[in-house]
């Protein structure tokens, strides 16, 4: 192999290694929204760093979250029909951001638990 093929080679590890590490970085949590609170048609565009911004009905919900580095914000389960799950929302962070500010924001008339996903490894 040639020292050329070794340097790219090399960098292709490098380049899923770190993208590896930054995926391991984030938690997935479930929200609830309250009954009554219909965020409507959710758009989601994907910034330059992964991240999302969101645009919904409720426009100081999606100020809140878009303040905040959001990987994933979708239905967990979109074929099941159940009025509880239409409320229920995937969300994925990085662990350094407090989820407990999203939880809490009463003041938007959001709140609900939160379940923390296991990760599973192999």
């Amino acid at each position: 192999m040639s020292t050329q093929a070794l340097k790219i080679l090399v960098c292709i590890i490098t380049a899923f290694s770190s993208l590896s590490m930054a995926s391991q970085n984030t938690q997935d949590y479930f929200l609830k929204i309250k009954e009554g609170h219909d965020l409507g048609i959710i758009q989601k565009t994907v910034k330059a760093d992964q991240t999302l911004t969101l645009s919904m009905a409720n426009t100081n919900f999606a100020n809140f979250l878009n303040a905040k580095p959001i990987y994933k914000f979708e239905k967990p389960f979109p074929n099941l029909q159940s009025s509880f799950l239409d409320k229920v929302y995937l969300i994925n962070i990085p662990f350094e951001t407090s989820i407990n500010d999203i939880i809490y924001s009463l003041h938007l008339g959001f709140r609900e638990s939160k379940i923390s996903l296991p990760k599973l490894t192999d």
